[in-house]
């Protein structure tokens, strides 16, 4: 590649990095919804959806499976928590059971005007949830 071929690649991908920078710095937020029981009518959105954790403490009521939630992002265990609840409202489960784990995935690479690559070190938090209802009369 001639000179002024690498001057216009670091060119353009030193824009990408300025263009992409603040969009890298604001925390991520999504989530998917698999419905995996018996549907149910959505809940009021301040509806209270229990919150347990698999490695914690289970239900003591009996309950049914009606779907499972992922959410991942790199915002904070509160908003996590809160996507999965409001997900789990839209369902309409009265509770969920988290399954929450830090873990690096693939990240962007960027590069400055000298071609240097750049890496961020950005923690994700996912978060799997089961949502559940309880059985009615046990």
């Amino acid at each position: 590649m001639s000179r002024a071929g690498v001057a216009a690649t670091v060119g353009r991908a030193a824009l990408i990095s300025v263009l992409a920078g603040p969009l890298a710095c604001s925390p991520v937020l999504g989530s998917e919804v698999v419905q995996t029981g018996p549907s149910a009518p959505p809940r009021a959105p301040d509806a209270p959806v229990a919150l347990f954790f698999w490695n914690v403490g289970l239900p003591a009521s009996p309950y049914v499976e009606i779907g499972r939630i992922r959410v991942e992002s790199t915002s904070s265990l509160p908003e996590v928590l809160g996507e999965a609840q409001a997900r789990a409202r839209q369902m309409g489960a009265d509770a969920i059971i988290v399954d929450l784990r830090y873990h690096y995935q693939s990240l962007p690479v960027t590069f400055d005007a000298a071609g240097v690559p750049h890496v961020p070190e950005t923690p994700r938090l996912n978060a799997n949830a089961t949502a559940i209802r309880y059985v009615p009369g046990s």
